[in-house]
């Protein structure tokens, strides 16, 4: 995922967000998922997850 990143920060791919819902949970990032911890974040935002079950996610990501 760093690729796409590293293209849209130096402007030569456009930068696009899922949904509005995603918006700020990848703005940091320029639309593109880098951390685990916006894993999570997505997990609850766009799965209804709770925080809880988001770090077992993120846990079984990791392994």
């Amino acid at each position: 995922m760093v690729h796409p990143y590293l293209r849209q920060r130096e402007g030569s791919e456009p930068v696009t967000y899922p949904s509005e819902a995603v918006h700020g949970v990848l703005e940091r990032t320029l639309g593109v998922p880098i951390f685990q911890e916006q894993v999570m974040q997505l997990a609850v935002v766009t799965a209804g997850f709770a925080p809880g079950e988001a770090g077992q996610l993120r846990r079984s990501m990791a392994a």
